[in-house]
């Protein structure tokens, strides 16, 4: 017959290794989520990444002004540079109807596209060159 201090000594292992395979169980999952936040984490921006955000909401703004859309569609290049020289230093662009032809510089390189001007639809790309000081 099993007494009453057997059944206590026995409910008392069960216990404790059910708590040991709780905390084991706890600290696989803690290990197993560290490893995949480490593995998905988004890389650090780099300044040349930021330099290329800033150009391109400078190009927004001097779009949603209207003056460097018309010199696009209109393919005045003085126009455009008088326009780009607000924000940009070091630089250089190209205008392109649908495709740029290659052209390998050393630079970053910012593409800013446009539909058409004045209910026409005929699009346009403008490449900026930023050349680092």
């Amino acid at each position: 017959m099993i007494t009453s201090n057997q059944v206590a000594s026995n409910s008392a292992k069960f216990g404790k290794k059910g708590i040991t395979y709780t905390i084991e169980a706890i600290i696989a999952i803690g290990l197993l989520a560290a490893i995949v936040l480490f593995l998905f984490q988004s890389p650090p921006e780099t300044s040349l990444d930021l330099e290329k955000q800033n150009a391109y909401f400078a190009l927004s703004a001097l779009d949603a002004d209207g003056a460097l859309r018309e010199a696009v569609f209109n393919g005045s290049t003085a126009a455009v540079k008088a326009e780009l020289d607000k924000y940009f230093q070091n630089y250089d662009f190209e205008l392109c109807s649908d495709v740029c032809f290659g052209t390998t510089v050393q630079a970053q390189i910012v593409e800013y596209y446009m539909s058409g001007w004045k209910e026409s639809y005929n699009p346009k790309k403008l490449r900026v060159f930023l050349f680092r000081p």
